[in-house]
């Protein structure tokens, strides 16, 4: 599922906030900075990250995901209101396969609610040729994953921060990924050393979406389920 749905990083969306500045300091043009962070991510092969997600006052979820080259498995709790469902989704095999409870697929994936009861608790597979394919694998592989992370011009350079107990530096533009791309979007690399992507936030209206990254070249186990139901044998498109 796309990563940048929505969400919340606070430590991070604070900065973000602010007036976007060049520092000093800065040797290199936001655009060089934004591409020296997505080149030192690609050096890598898979990746661990979180995403926690708030829209307006009652609809948060989180995304738990671990990446690799051609497969991932993402793990979702979505919230709404007073209630809470899951669903996971894996990457395998050219592949996209899904299992979660009605609540979630209906509320979460869009799904029609009829077959949703049926089809609760039960793995259903996605072919690469189902429209619906692209949506729910996306963010599920780690290419996907780093696409994410671009961003539309104008780019800023943002001042310094601190994400916990790092220093950062960060540049934000235009959310590809938004509405109209009136969405604004923030990625965050340490100050000194690799400019690894360790954070990205995204603004729109009353949404906000924060990621952390982490694990980078992690073993990542994600295998095709056993016994999956094809989609267009559901109804549930």
């Amino acid at each position: 599922m796309p990563r940048r749905q929505h969400g919340l990083l606070a430590a991070a969306l604070s900065a973000l906030l602010l007036p976007a500045a060049v520092t000093a300091s800065s040797a290199r043009t936001p655009a060089q900075l934004l591409s020296s962070m997505l080149a030192a991510a690609r050096t890598h092969h898979s990746v661990h990250y979180v995403t926690r997600t708030q829209i307006g006052a009652t609809i948060r979820f989180q995304m738990v995901c671990d990446v690799a080259q051609t497969s991932g498995i993402q793990r979702i709790t979505f919230q709404q209101s007073s209630r809470t469902g899951h669903v996971t989704v894996i990457v395998a095999r050219g592949t996209a396969y899904f299992r979660g409870d009605a609540f979630t697929l209906v509320d979460f994936m869009g799904l029609k609610k009829a077959p949703a009861a049926k089809y609760a608790g039960k793995w259903v597979s996605i072919p690469k040729t189902d429209p619906l394919f692209a949506s729910v694998s996306e963010a599920v592989t780690f290419s996907s994953t780093i696409d994410e992370l671009k961003l539309i011009a104008p780019l800023k350079a943002l001042p310094p921060s601190k994400i916990g107990t790092v220093r950062v530096v960060g540049v934000s533009g235009r959310d590809p990924s938004s509405q109209r791309h009136t969405g604004a979007a923030a990625v965050y690399a340490p100050a000194t050393g690799s400019p690894l992507p360790l954070a990205e936030v995204a603004v729109q209206g009353s949404s906000r979406s924060g990621v952390r990254f982490a694990g980078w070249d992690e073993r990542v186990s994600a295998n095709a389920p056993v016994g999956a139901v094809a989609i267009g044998q559901t109804g549930l498109e």
